[in-house]
């Protein structure tokens, strides 16, 4: 259970990489555990509370970036 073992590891940052419908569960539970920093790749809205910060990675909108990027070689046929 996160919110017995994490308060005596010294972990203050944790990733959620879970489906939309469990993100804000999970980010209640770390909450409680301590953490104070979520980077989260659910894509969903995260409600925390005032001293925790959380940074949203949108996948989609990173991958399609990364895939219009002039760096990569052109797809062949």
């Amino acid at each position: 259970d996160i919110q017995s073992r994490l308060p005596g590891m010294n972990i203050s940052l944790a990733i959620i990489a879970v489906p939309a419908e469990g993100a804000q569960q999970v980010a209640d539970m770390l909450v409680a555990a301590g953490i104070s920093g979520i980077l989260n790749f659910a894509p969903v809205y995260l409600s925390v509370p005032d001293g925790v910060a959380v940074s949203s990675v949108i996948v989609f909108s990173t991958l399609d970036s990364f895939l219009d990027s002039p760096a990569l070689p052109a797809a062949s046929a």
